[in-house]
């Protein structure tokens, strides 16, 4: 039962934050046409492609055609971090408002958010996505998962320096909010 309510919660979060994907595919484009960053580019895809085969397997295992390798005792604690993934993107989504994209990117009259989570790490909504995803992965074990979650960890965490790199570069002000917030994803580590 919690392996269906870890993968229902995942699937809406799929479909109300990414609209079913196609807001992805959307950023993926743009990311590609705007020449910001091929990296960026490339890591969207990478995210994406590692998140489908993560849905596929939960989607496989929850309809009982494929036993997960792990004892149940794996499913509470992936729906929890599931769902502090999903509240967590969420939240950190709205206090980016109108400036939330998926692709590095620079608006028209684009702010620097230094408030809510944003004032204790510079990509919040990495790690919550980081831990959503190693949610699915507990209540879905397959040695795969394992790999795509360190697979996304890593793409994470390359993202955020490229959109660093770029912020620098065009955004006024970043700099000095790289010294006020020091941590990148993780408060106390990196």
């Amino acid at each position: 039962m919690i392996r269906w309510l870890t993968l229902l919660l995942f699937l809406s979060w799929l479909l109300f934050y990414w609209q079913g994907g196609f807001k992805i595919l959307a950023d993926i484009r743009s990311a590609f046409r705007s020449g910001a960053s091929q990296l960026d580019a490339f890591l969207l895809v990478v995210l994406a492609v590692l998140g489908l085969g993560m849905t596929l397997t939960a989607v496989w295992a929850a309809l009982n055609w494929a036993e997960p390798a792990a004892g149940d005792w794996l499913a509470a604690p992936g729906f929890f971090l599931t769902l502090t993934g999903v509240t967590g993107t969420f939240y950190c989504r709205a206090v980016l408002g109108k400036f939330w994209t998926a692709e590095t990117a620079c608006q028209s009259g684009h702010a620097i958010i230094d408030s809510g989570p944003y004032s204790m790490v510079r990509h919040p909504i990495y790690l919550f996505a980081i831990l959503l995803y190693s949610g699915l992965g507990l209540a879905f074990p397959a040695w795969w998962n394992l790999l795509a979650v360190v697979g996304i960890a890593l793409g994470y965490a390359l993202k955020a320096r490229d959109e660093e790199k770029f912020l620098e570069r065009v955004l006024a002000g970043y700099a000095d909010y790289e010294k006020r917030v020091r941590w990148r994803l993780l408060p106390g580590v990196w």
